[in-house]
């Protein structure tokens, strides 16, 4: 059942306010969502010993004022980081779904740019095969969709797409390309498409649209894009606003 994806907009990285001591993808942004009602999109990489932790970047320096990489540290040690100056510190996946414990739907964002799938795919699963509320998967790449297409196929997928020439990407043109098209497709099997709103509209976004797999717009932060997705995409993610 995936009605609940178009039902109300998602918080992206919960409903976060770290002024307020609730950074992004923190258990207290998480928290204010589920309170909220809103549905949570969060982010989820694989650390050096294997765990699925909740983090979006890649490097620590933003969020936590330390140097090096998510993907090389051990969990117990990530969990001790503090998130943007606040008690809030970084947690596993199991630590967010033991908090949302099915009051609002998530999507799990996997956070792989890697050419294989396994690890942290599997830990995801791992996860989520145990968890009883409503949730999907999302991801910018393909082959962690086609993981689950293969695997875990009755969990529903969302394939990303960004808006290449303004977005930090070092994929090969030929890639980013196909990508933007949704090319992948037909081995990721996408329930519905995630597209960056700078993006829209789009053809292949039109087509995936027409053929019946839900449209969601991201990221909306003001009242402008809120009406643009509104009616072009059948929900968003939102932050810095309250919809």
């Amino acid at each position: 059942m995936t009605q609940w994806l178009t039902a109300k907009p998602i918080a992206h990285r919960g409903l976060h306010e770290a002024g307020n001591g609730a950074p992004e993808n923190s258990l207290a942004a998480f928290e204010a969502a589920c309170q909220a009602g809103y549905p949570i999109e969060l982010d989820v990489q694989i650390t050096a010993d294997g765990e699925a932790v909740v983090f979006h970047d890649y490097e620590l320096e933003r969020l936590t004022g330390s140097a090096g990489r998510a993907a090389d540290e051990i969990l117990a040690d990530l969990a001790a980081r503090r998130l943007a100056g606040t008690k809030e510190t970084i947690p596993s996946l199991r630590q967010a779904l033991d908090l949302i414990r099915g009051r609002v739907p998530v999507i799990a964002e996997l956070k792989n740019p890697g050419r294989r799938s396994g690890r942290l795919e599997r830990a995801v699963h791992a996860q989520l095969d145990r968890y009883e509320g409503l949730f999907a998967v999302s991801s910018f790449n393909p082959i962690s969709l086609a993981w689950f297409a293969r695997r875990a196929p009755q969990i529903h997928r969302g394939q990303n797409v960004t808006h290449f020439p303004l977005s930090n990407h070092h994929y090969p043109w030929p890639v980013r390309t196909a990508l933007k098209h949704m090319a992948f497709n037909p081995i990721s099997k996408p329930h519905f498409v995630v597209f960056d709103h700078r993006a829209l509209p789009n053809r292949a976004a039109s087509r995936a649209r027409r053929r019946g797999l839900p449209l969601l717009a991201y990221t909306i932060r003001d009242s402008d894009d809120e009406a643009r997705a509104k009616i072009q995409a059948d929900n968003y993610i939102f932050e810095d606003i309250r919809p």
